[in-house]
């Protein structure tokens, strides 16, 4: 795969990819430069003690806000709908601006409630933009550039915001952000001239040819999901915790960071210092993203890494809780940031794939939309409690044990992760139908447990974890018998044997692949364990296809000849077909 973007794609691909690009950069520009503003002015001037109750104001709202999106977006055109909500947000910075001006105090959190609406409502109408211009396919080459560029117009507009802020004032960032997004949506033109003559075609047909009449679906309970279904309660309490805790961490940053920048000329130091702060953050992110998340999937699997973010906060409330200050409120939202956004939600998306597709957007509304808001309402109510109970220690004390309960969920879910892999292998497909490569759900963690149920001694999960392994990693499955044979109980070996002889003949792996494994099943032959003849001759037939003809190993050509003596006449044959092939026998 190349590393330039845009390389490989048509000329219009590459179009959409340079206008999707460049709307959702100045989106992301703009919604950070306003977010800055907004929680800077209400900081300095309504107080870091009312902050908790504008979130909790803001998590109800966002929930309303998504379901009326996700109403009109069936209704209209999509593309129309991302221009008009990037011009409507425009006009709406605008008409802040003056309120800011002519309202006083009652303004502020007006503007910070605002704040937190625009990168929803941008990120909810370019996704439904977008998924109208490309289909499958083409989605797999131009959302990972599509969504750098959001994250670069983030990095680039939060440094920026520091310098403009000193320049035009804290509140000059409201119309430099409206002009950001009206050419946003100025940029989202282009992208309404891309739809396809297919597209229009199949939608004239559609509207000709006669309606078949619609069976609507029946909608899970909630209710039946939570006592059914024991990943969708792991799932939903995983993420009522963690939407909890976020909130915790952030008022202790946002507290510190008032604290370290009270004084003359306060709110140019606390932009300046958001704007350093997120710049940093979500080039962090994006380093994370593109180089160490793939590492991290690939060495620990994708549900042991669900429970680095748990730890990341556990470690940043607890610091915060014996020592209160700048530095390590930064380094605590930071660690917890950059987990977060890079590891930990990407890998809960997957983990969504376990379910079944006529219930997956189900789930994840109610465990990203219902549970994880419901957790944010929760959390900011913590928060006032605890402050007007004791003080702003307390948060982190409160935090700490519900922390804890988050990580020993997501444990939980790692350790049950294979079992809902072996259930998943019975309809394959749903992978790809899901836009994801098996590697992606069999990673390198649930490989080594499905090599731990092969030397099991119950033939009902070996069969299982076979069955997995010939549907959805055929490529590592030779390997991984091949280990297995050396330690594998009797019950299961002679399955074991079949299976891996079956892999050898369609060709999974190459000899060279599997010669450093040759010794064991070499030594197997000879060893004590009693083997029907049919299944010593499959392991010298084995052993020979594990050896690179013409330099095999000595333990190899020890026990192949030792099987030329064999008393059964079709371990003989077996044996001296393998010598032949390896080039010792003429």
């Amino acid at each position: 795969m190349s590393l330039i973007p845009g390389a490989g794609l048509d000329a219009r691909e590459r179009r959409i990819l340079a206008w999707g690009a460049a709307a959702l950069f100045l989106a992301s520009w703009a919604d950070v430069s306003v977010k800055n503003v907004s929680e800077t002015l209400f900081l300095k001037r309504i107080g870091v003690e009312l902050l908790p109750v504008a979130f909790l104001v803001n998590a109800f709202l966002l929930m309303g806000t998504t379901s009326v999106l996700g109403a009109v977006a069936a209704k209209v055109d999509p593309l129309r709908l991302f221009t008009r909500a990037l011009a409507g947000i425009s006009v709406l910075l605008g008409l802040l601006w003056i309120f800011v001006h002519v309202g006083g105090s009652t303004s502020y959190p007006v503007l910070l409630l605002a704040a937190k609406q625009i990168n929803s409502i941008a990120l909810i109408t370019f996704s439904v933009a977008i998924s109208a211009l490309i289909d499958h396919r083409q989605a797999k080459q131009l959302l990972p550039p599509l969504l750098a560029g959001g994250t670069l117009g983030t990095i680039l507009g939060s440094f920026a915001s520091g310098p403009l802020g000193r320049w035009l004032d804290v509140e000059g960032l409201l119309p430099v952000a409206a002009l950001l997004l009206a050419a946003g949506a100025f940029a989202t033109l282009p992208l309404r001239r891309l739809a396809t003559a297919r597209v229009v075609l199949e939608r004239r047909r559609a509207s000709t040819a006669p309606r078949a009449a619609f069976v609507a679906q029946p909608v899970v309970p909630a209710r039946q999901l939570w006592r059914e279904s024991w990943l969708f309660r792991a799932l939903a309490i995983s993420a009522l915790l963690c939407g909890a805790v976020g909130p915790m961490l952030y008022f202790e940053f946002s507290y510190v960071a008032d604290l370290a920048t009270r004084g003359s000329g306060g709110e140019e130091k606390l932009l300046s210092l958001y704007a350093l702060v997120r710049g940093w953050l979500q080039l962090g992110v994006l380093v994370v993203q593109l180089w160490i998340a793939p590492l991290i999937y690939r060495r620990f699997g994708v549900p042991l890494a669900g429970t680095l973010s748990p730890l990341f906060y556990l470690l940043g409330l607890g610091g915060l809780t014996f020592r209160l200050g700048l530095h390590e409120g930064v380094a605590a939202l930071s660690g917890a940031t950059v987990q977060d956004q890079a590891v930990h939600d990407p890998a809960q998306r997957l983990l969504m794939v376990l379910f079944p597709e006529e219930i997956r957007a189900r789930v994840t509304a109610l465990v990203e939309g219902t549970a994880k808001r419901a957790g944010g309402c929760i959390g900011n109510l913590l928060v006032l409690a605890a402050v007007g109970l004791g003080s702003v220690t307390w948060v982190g004390l409160v935090g700490v044990p519900i922390t804890i309960a988050w990580f020993v969920t997501t444990l939980r879910i790692w350790r049950h992760y294979p079992g809902l892999v072996l259930a998943m292998a019975s309809e394959p497909r749903r992978i790809s139908r899901a836009g994801l490569h098996a590697r992606e759900i069999v990673d390198a963690s649930t490989l080594r447990s499905l090599g731990r149920m092969l030397v099991e001694p119950s033939l009902d999960r070996c069969r299982a974890a076979l069955e997995v392994l010939r549907e959805l990693r055929p490529d590592a499955a030779p390997g991984i018998l091949a280990n297995a044979l050396a330690g594998a109980d009797a019950a299961v070996l002679p399955l074991l044997i079949e299976s891996l002889e079956a892999q050898l003949d369609e060709g999974a792996a190459k000899p060279a692949d599997l010669q450093s494994q040759a010794a064991s099943v070499a030594a197997l032959l000879q060893g004590p364990v009693p083997l029907s003849s049919r299944h010593r001759a499959a392991l010298v037939r084995i052993l020979g296809r594990m050896e690179v003809s013409g330099s095999p190993g000595a333990e190899s050509v020890t026990a192949i000849r030792a099987a030329t003596r064999d008393a059964e006449p079709a371990v003989r044959v077996a044996a001296e077909t393998t010598l032949y092939r390896l080039g010792l026998r003429g």
